[in-house]
């Protein structure tokens, strides 16, 4: 028996393809070769193999490669895609034995494996930068962190291949950069505060004219200027004036700020603050009085009001002067801050160090330097710090103050590459790469005190290290990461944003999924739970375009008991109204998006011309769409992907382009049965989700686009028959979030 299972490995292999290398796979398990003779080489072998695909140098193909196109091979022929069922379908004792035959050998192999090659360095995402800036120094990032629009891989923007460095990037990571260090570092001195100075004769307004340097108020009036506060503070706000003085009361001035909270001597005593003060003016004309008042302002532009406000005239005769009571004022000048900004509560941890003792300050600077940059860079310090050192020491040579020169530091630690890159091959010991591998892929962020803890000590580097630390780390509130970043891009959640259609619904949708998301990650719960959950997460509008019962608020609020059709993906509305068309559902966008995302089962763009439908019919209903889908069957170029997607699609056809039920439509009751490639038939949405549950494929797919996430590029070879071995090695009756990041991580990691 042994030697014509070797006869027909020989014959298989007459057309191999040319040896690549590696050590070759070798000869094939019994029921592989039957299964590949019987039904595959006659079309996937020869001179012209189909689709390019050829399985008679099977044996000879190096070992990584050979296993992942058996695992391949495996699927297609287990989902009945392959091989085509007017060409002869193996029994189902052939496709089982098959498999097991597959997952034996993969799983006795598995071990020979090379090491995954390291990815490419890439630049940092946005979202990665400024989850990085609110962890290292507790301030959000500014403004100038809007960075170009990323392109995206594999449907996500941390792909090495999307992301780009252009001039334009560099321009934003500096302002960026200079940004966030002015933030932290606050360099105005109280001491010697700023001051802006308007004078008031240039900015006459009615009822004002030119008097000298002064602005004259003949009658009630008031005059705006602008003025800016650096940054939030206690300022002090002065102007100096004279009034003509008539009737019983002095001239009144008034002075107020877009949102300023006074201080002065009865407020400081009250606890109270006032919206403007009122100044009685008794100073004449030949020695004006300056008046001032202390008040907080937030940091930005505002506009200073002075108003004269109890203007008195009473003509008499030879006493006009003294029946009119009018203000002159000659400038308003703001001062400060007044204060020193105190460091931002999360800057505390590093900067700290550096106020102790009496230290001369580039010792000050390298001891608040030092545990920045090991977290900022994933690296020990050691004499990479150097470099950072001698740009606050030029700007000491410059004169700049040490706030300034520690701003300067911080500006240049931003800006290097050993931030802004990803670099998987490098001189850092393997652990701090792990550190660095680890926050990315849960955190999308920088390593925290404990990660580098154990990368100091040689730690991160075994399984149940492993296991430890990303049980810890999902367990943090940074892990909401996984659904904000991770699953909204999986799930292709994000373009929901350019869909008018939906209007507000357009936050509320992908805000749902990621919820649910984050709930199976939070609670441990089995990820296939993201199919079939009987539970979601709704706010007033989205249980509204369900029809849930109850009361619900603008907040969303977990729900139970759902309807059946409305359990897990398939029945939230961000999912089937992404994979509609704007006018119409479509049920080969559902099929397409379930084959990529759910199962792993990518599908090639159409031959060109076939990727929309002839003209003929208008699609007004569910039936005439259908109608129409009956032409990819009897069209071979089209047929042999239609019959992986439109079986899918159709299963959702009573749900509509908005994700809203629907029983009927214009021409009657839906029928939402799908035939599947197998030629299995599931009706409606309650069917598929539980054959899609039933697929080992969904984990898998899971896990890859975990892998994509965490590295940056699909699984080469070797990572994938490591993750599909991996996989089938997890107690199948609960896999968590966790065990499959753990799972991702150790592949990476070749442990």
């Amino acid at each position: 028996m042994a030697a014509a299972v070797r006869a027909v490995v020989v014959a298989l292999s007459a057309a191999s393809i040319a040896a690549q290398a590696g050590a070759p796979l070798g000869e094939l398990p019994a029921p592989v070769v039957a299964v590949l003779q019987e039904h595959c080489v006659d079309c996937h072998g020869g001179a012209k193999p189909e689709a390019g695909l050829d399985l008679g140098g099977l044996a000879q193909r190096p070992l990584a490669d050979g296993l992942a196109l058996l695992l391949r091979v495996r699927d297609r022929v287990r989902a009945g895609e392959m091989p085509p069922r007017d060409y002869g379908e193996p029994s189902a004792l052939q496709v089982q034995t098959l498999a097991a035959a597959v997952d034996e050998l993969s799983a006795a192999r598995v071990g020979e494996l090379a090491r995954p090659p390291a990815p490419a360095a890439r630049r940092i995402s946005p979202h990665f930068y400024r989850n990085a800036v609110a962890d290292l120094f507790g301030v959000a990032a500014p403004r100038a962190a809007q960075f170009p629009q990323e392109d995206l891989n594999y449907g996500f923007d941390s792909v090495a291949g999307a992301l780009s460095f252009t001039e334009l990037h560099v321009e934003k990571y500096l302002a960026a950069a200079e940004a966030v260090a002015e933030a932290v570092i606050d360099d105005l001195d109280p001491e010697r505060p700023r001051q802006q100075r308007v004078e008031l004769e240039t900015a006459l307004s009615e009822g004002t004219r030119v008097d000298g340097d002064f602005a004259l108020f003949l009658t009630n009036a008031e005059i705006v200027v602008p003025l800016r506060a650096p940054r939030a503070g206690r300022y002090r706000l002065r102007t100096r004036a004279y009034g003509q003085r008539a009737g019983a009361d002095l001239p009144s001035l008034r002075l107020a700020v877009d949102g300023a909270a006074w201080r002065d001597a009865v407020a400081s005593a009250t606890g109270e603050s006032v919206a403007s003060v009122e100044f009685a003016i008794e100073a004449e004309r030949r020695r004006p009085a300056v008046v001032e008042r202390e008040l907080q302002l937030a940091a930005g532009e505002l506009r200073a009001t002075v108003a004269f406000t109890n203007d008195f005239y009473i003509p008499a005769r030879g006493q006009e002067k003294a029946r009119d009571r009018n203000l002159a004022v000659d400038w308003v000048e703001l001062a400060g801050p007044l204060d020193r900004s105190p460091i931002p509560a999360g800057s505390r941890w590093w900067y700290a160090a550096g106020e102790r003792g009496d230290r001369p300050a580039k010792e000050r600077l390298r001891v608040m330097l030092t545990p920045l940059v090991e977290r900022a860079w994933r690296a020990p310090p050691g004499p990479a710090i150097e470099p950072l050192l001698a740009v606050a020491e030029r700007a000491r040579e410059r004169g700049e103050t040490f706030e300034l020169q520690l701003r300067a530091a911080l500006t240049a630690l931003l800006m290097s590459p050993r931030f802004l890159l990803r670099v998987a091959a490098d001189q850092r010991p393997p652990a701090y790469r792990q550190a660095e591998r680890l926050a990315a892929f849960l955190w999308s962020s920088v390593p925290d005190a404990p990660l580098l803890a154990r990368a100091r000590a040689g730690g991160l580097l075994d399984r149940a290290d492993l296991q430890v630390q990303v049980g810890r780390m999902l367990a943090d509130p940074r892990a909401s990461n996984l659904a904000s970043d991770f699953a909204a891009q999986w799930l292709e959640l994000r373009q929901l944003g350019a869909r008018d259609d939906l209007g507000e619904l357009a936050s509320d949708l992908p805000r749902e999924t990621e919820l649910l998301f984050e709930a199976i990650l939070r609670e441990g719960r089995d990820v296939r739970e993201l199919l079939d959950a009987d539970y979601t997460f709704v706010n007033a509008r989205l249980a509204a375009h369900y029809g849930l019962p109850g009361e619900f608020t603008a907040e969303f609020q977990r729900v139970a008991d759902l309807p059946a059709q409305r359990r897990g993906l398939l029945g939230h509305a961000s999912i089937l109204a992404l994979t509609s068309n704007p006018t119409r559902t479509s049920p080969v966008k559902r099929g397409k998006w379930i084959l990529e995302n759910l199962l792993d089962a990518p599908v090639p763009p159409p031959p060109p011309g076939n990727d929309s439908f002839p003209e003929g019919a208008p699609i007004d209903s569910s039936a005439s769409l259908r109608s129409q889908m009956a032409e990819h069957s009897r069209n071979a170029a089209c047929a042999v992907c239609h019959v992986r997607m439109d079986g899918l699609g159709l299963a959702l056809e009573r749900f509509d382009l908005q994700g809203r039920w629907r029983e009927i439509d214009a021409a009657g009751a839906i029928d939402d049965q799908g035939v599947l490639a197998a030629g299995k038939t599931v009706r409606g949405a309650v069917e598929l989700r539980a054959h899609l549950r039933a697929e080992p494929a969904f984990l898998r797919a899971l896990a890859t686009k975990l892998y994509i996430h965490a590295v940056g590029q699909p699984p080469p070879a070797a990572a994938r028959v490591r993750l599909d071995v991996a996989l089938r090695a997890l107690p199948q009756a609960r896999v968590t979030v966790q065990d499959l990041a753990a799972l991702v991580v150790a592949v990476v990691a070749g442990v």
